[in-house]
């Protein structure tokens, strides 16, 4: 049986907080009917294929859209 939509953002959410090379607290999970779409800010390539990476071959995940931005974080606004 496959996961709820629901189900899957909180697997994919975990998956990306327990990754140690990963900040994901700038990264929203968004899934409907499967499809999950990554978005926010991520400081490099690396990170927006490391995340893409955490959760590629769940069951469940139809397909993938990173839409992930690599730039700075504003820290004056942290």
């Amino acid at each position: 049986e496959k996961p709820t939509d629901e189900q899957l953002k909180d697997m994919i959410s975990s998956a990306l907080h327990n990754n140690a090379d990963i900040d994901a607290s700038a990264i929203e999970v968004r899934v409907q009917d499967g499809v999950v779409e990554l978005m926010g800010l991520v400081d490099s390539e690396k990170t927006k294929e490391l995340a893409e990476g955490c959760f590629v071959r769940l069951i469940g995940v139809v397909e993938l859209k990173n839409s992930l931005q690599v730039g700075e974080k504003d820290r004056d606004c942290e």
